[in-house]
């Protein structure tokens, strides 16, 4: 099918971006899912070395985990088509963080 708009042809791409969002033609949401991933990760490692340099007790590392990885890991959740297999990959970045966190300084904080 070919779309034109003022007598110029449209050309057809199977993804784009819309407001910061991948969409693409077969509603297939693993870039987005990946990147949301990717950013999450990199701001959780550098959250996690500030913070145990900073020697932050296991409740700080829950509270910036919760309020800023999170908020970037999930950030446009509620369009996601998410499979099993997505669902997977957020489980694990999720215990490892949670793993991380519940080990730093057993000793006491």
């Amino acid at each position: 099918m070919e779309f034109n708009v003022g007598g110029e042809d449209i050309k057809r791409v199977s993804e784009f971006k819309y407001m910061a969002k991948a969409v693409s033609e077969d509603d297939d949401d693993t870039l987005l899912i990946e990147a949301n991933l990717k950013e999450a990760k990199a701001k959780w490692a550098m959250f996690k070395r500030l913070l145990t340099r900073e020697n932050a007790s296991r409740r700080v590392m829950g509270h910036f985990y919760k309020a800023i990885v999170q908020s970037i890991l999930l950030y446009h959740t509620q369009t996601w088509v998410i499979t099993p297999k997505h669902m997977q990959k957020l489980r694990m970045f999720h215990r490892k963080c949670a793993r991380y966190i519940s080990l730093i300084d057993i000793s006491g904080q």
